[in-house]
């Protein structure tokens, strides 16, 4: 169980199978919401001590354990919303993470070799101090999509422990089944490289959910 959020701010986690298209997206989504609203973006991994352990972690395809990754996944995210997201959020920010609780569900389950609803509860447990998302917008994307867009975008060397076709495939199913579980989700294709429309999509979806819940986050910037 996870925590509201009580602060002025609110809090959108945007998630998917890497190679979906976050990053491209998070990067218009500033753009284009900066001009209305003080946007505050982040990222999971974070730049914490233990953010620094994972990026390094995920490299080793020899290490597979999922205790150890959902307990540094954990010690990450509560530094990082101790440090960088409430504080974005008592100043009445709208804070788009890249990553959030979802990813370590879903990511930490793909990795372990005992009954997944054994190792998701382990992960929901240790992360219940968290602040809930108010919204989460997953992009999914096909395997094969997302494999092509990561080996044309970094060195082979590079591709961590998470990114096997075979992976990627069950990540995507455990993504769909996990975000229908957030109170306030949004579910996108970004098959076909139309980045535009997704975005166009997701402004829409934003800005609607700010008007029907009566969002009052900072319109204009200090």
């Amino acid at each position: 169980m996870v925590i509201d959020n009580i602060y002025t701010g609110k809090l959108i986690a945007i998630e998917g199978i890497d190679g979906s298209g976050k990053s491209t997206l998070i990067k218009l989504l500033q753009d284009k919401l900066s001009v209305k609203y003080d946007v505050f973006i982040t990222a999971e991994p974070s730049q914490s001590i233990y953010g620094k352990q994972i990026r390094e972690m995920i490299k080793d395809k020899n290490n597979n354990d999922p205790i150890i990754d959902a307990y540094l996944f954990a010690m990450d995210r509560f530094l990082h919303v101790k440090n960088e997201i409430i504080p974005a959020l008592k100043e009445g920010k709208l804070v788009i993470t890249d990553r959030y609780i979802d990813s370590s569900i879903v990511y930490q389950q793909i990795m372990s070799n005992t009954d997944y609803t054994n190792i998701k509860n382990f992960i929901i447990q240790i992360n219940r101090f968290i602040i809930e998302p108010d919204m989460v917008i997953l992009l999914n994307v096909n395997e094969d999509i997302a494999i092509k867009r990561i080996i044309s975008s970094r060195n082979i060397n590079e591709i961590t422990k998470y990114e096997y076709k075979q992976h990627l495939k069950i990540l995507n199913l455990l993504f769909c089944d996990q975000i229908q579980k957030r109170k306030n989700y949004r579910m996108i294709n970004n098959n076909d490289n139309d980045i535009e429309s997704v975005l166009n999509y997701v402004l829409n979806d934003i800005n609607n959910v700010i008007i029907e819940q009566e969002w009052l986050i900072t319109k204009n910037k200090k």
